[in-house]
C-alpha cells in the first residue's frame, strides 16, 4: 500500500523524492492524500492517476 510505503521512504536517507503512478479506484489514493495532509511526509512527491473515467460520467 502506498501510504504505508511513504513512511519508509520518509525515513530512508537515500530517497530524495517519490513518484507514484496509479489508477482510479479503491482507497489507496485517499490514504496517500491523508498521509500528505497530516504533514508526516515531507519529501517531494509526484503522483499520476490514469485509467478510465469513473462510472456515471457524461461520456
Amino acid at each position: 500500500r502506498f501510504a504505508e510505503m511513504l513512511s519508509s521512504f520518509q525515513e530512508d536517507q537515500e530517497t530524495d523524492a517519490v513518484v507514484i503512478i496509479g489508477e482510479l479506484g479503491g482507497s489507496m489514493e485517499e490514504e496517500v492524500a491523508e498521509e500528505i495532509s497530516s504533514g508526516r511526509f515531507k519529501k517531494p512527491l509526484i503522483a499520476f492517476l490514469g485509467g478510465p473515467a469513473f462510472e456515471g460520467g457524461p461520456w
